[in-house]
């Protein structure tokens, strides 16, 4: 393959723009790569484009396949986080508002974009000791499970059935993981119905 290395004027060997690019685009292909016996038995595509392509940044990121293991980090994301939490997914919501009851301090802002339909009078009889800083968000077709606080990141995608794996995923602390996250989560909030809740 030509062009992707020229020679400089000095005799040394360096990358042309496009096999700079190449290797940029490189993490991605090398995670779906690493984990393609997971990724085969799930579906990557409700993801948008602009984030298949950056799957590389989850290429540091830990997997988990066990539903308890999930259940302790969440546990953990939910009980050390001091900023802020924020989640999307398809369960239903009196079930996500017991077990943030038991871990979430009230100081916190949490964002929920959930594929339940729900209205704000219930979320307020579901919820009543919801922390002050708390929005809901609804969204059609839910495709991915997120939970991100401001130190550890966490991602779900779906089954061949469509819905969550909640049992498998891939988490971390590092910022790109995060990055990848955040972002994913704020293309949906911005194109989520926000619910009132009274």
């Amino acid at each position: 393959m030509s062009g992707l290395i020229s020679k400089d004027s000095e005799g040394f060997y360096q990358t042309t723009s496009v096999g700079d690019a190449i290797l940029k685009v490189l993490p991605s292909v090398q995670f779906l790569l690493q984990y393609r016996e997971d990724l085969m038995s799930h579906d990557l595509s409700g993801l948008p484009v602009s984030f298949v392509e950056r799957l590389g940044d989850l290429q540091n990121a830990e997997h988990v396949r066990h539903f308890s293991q999930a259940t302790n980090l969440i546990k953990t994301m939910s009980s050390e986080a001091k900023e802020f939490l924020w989640g999307m997914g398809n369960e239903p919501f009196g079930l996500v508002a017991r077990q943030a009851a038991q871990y979430l301090n009230r100081a916190l802002t949490v964002r929920v974009i959930t594929g339940q339909k729900i209205d704000g009078a219930e979320v307020g009889n579901l919820y009543p000791d919801r922390p002050e800083k708390f929005e809901l968000a609804n969204l059609q077709n839910v495709k991915v499970g997120l939970s991100i606080n401001e130190t550890l990141a966490w991602v779900n995608f779906p089954g061949p059935d469509g819905k969550i794996d909640y049992s498998a995923g891939f988490y971390g602390k590092d910022a790109r993981i995060r990055g990848w996250c955040s972002d994913l989560f704020e293309y949906y909030w911005t194109r989520s119905t926000k619910v009132p809740i009274y």
